[in-house]
C-alpha cells in the first residue's frame, strides 16, 4: 500500500471517528446531528473498513486512548464520552467487540424513553429519516412484531401499561458489509428501551 493511499485511509477513518464520538475538533466538517448516527455512504465504509479489529487497533485509528471510553455494563462494549441527539432526543453511544475474540463488529445508540404518548410517532419520525437515506426496511417477512405493522402503536400501548415485556423490530442492509436494527423494547412499566445498531452483517446481539 503505497504512502497517498495510506493517508488517505487514515484521513476518512478520523472523520468518522469525530462522527462517532461528538466531537469538535478541526479537519472534518459535520454536516448536521443526522450525519452522527445516519451515516454516508463514505463514513459506512470507513466504519466497515474497521470491523474485525480488536480495541487497541480501533482506538488507535480513532486517536483515542482507553481512558478516554468507559467500559460498559454489556460484555464487549465500549461507551462514548458524549451522548448523540436523534431527532431531539439524547442517546448513549457504545462501540462493541465480539467477546469471542475481541474484534469490533459494530455501533449501537440507547434511549429510555419515557414519553409513552409520543413513542409512536417519534419512531415513525426515525423510521422515515433512515428510509430516506437507506430505502425500505430488508427485514425478514417472517419477523413477529414489526414497527412497520399496523398493530405496533396499540401493542407497545399495551405492554408499556402493564410492564410485559415486548420488543419490535426493522432491519436495513447498507454498505457492503453492514446491518442497521431500530428497536424497541418495553423494559417496564412506562418505560421502553430504544436503539438503534449498525453492526456486522454476520453478527447478531442478544
Amino acid at each position: 500500500m503505497d504512502v497517498s493511499h495510506k493517508k488517505l485511509r487514515a484521513g476518512s477513518v478520523f472523520c468518522v471517528l469525530l462522527l462517532l464520538i461528538s466531537l469538535s475538533l478541526s479537519g472534518c466538517q459535520k454536516k448536521d446531528e443526522d450525519g452522527k448516527w445516519l451515516y454516508t455512504e463514505k463514513q459506512l465504509s470507513a466504519v466497515e473498513a474497521l470491523y474485525g479489529q480488536e480495541l487497541p487497533e480501533v482506538l488507535a485509528e480513532f486517536q483515542l486512548k482507553e481512558s478516554d471510553v468507559s467500559e460498559s455494563a454489556m460484555p464487549g462494549a465500549w461507551d462514548m464520552p458524549e451522548s448523540v441527539s436523534i431527532e431531539g432526543k439524547e442517546f448513549s453511544e457504545t462501540l462493541h467487540f465480539d467477546v469471542s475474540n475481541g474484534t469490533f463488529y459494530g455501533v449501537m445508540f440507547t434511549n429510555l424513553f419515557k414519553d409513552m404518548e409520543d413513542l409512536p410517532g417519534y419512531i415513525d419520525g426515525i423510521m422515515k429519516k433512515i428510509t430516506e437515506v437507506y430505502g425500505e426496511p430488508t427485514t425478514y417477512p417472517g419477523i413477529e412484531n414489526r414497527l412497520t405493522s399496523e398493530d405496533f402503536p396499540s401493542g407497545v400501548a399495551d405492554s408499556l401499561k402493564d410492564g410485559s415485556l415486548s420488543a419490535w423490530r426493522e432491519d436495513w442492509d447498507v454498505g457492503e458489509k453492514t446491518i442497521c436494527t431500530l428497536t424497541v423494547s418495553v423494559v417496564e412499566m412506562n418505560t421502553a428501551r430504544i436503539t438503534y445498531e449498525c453492526r456486522m452483517r454476520s453478527s447478531r446481539t442478544g
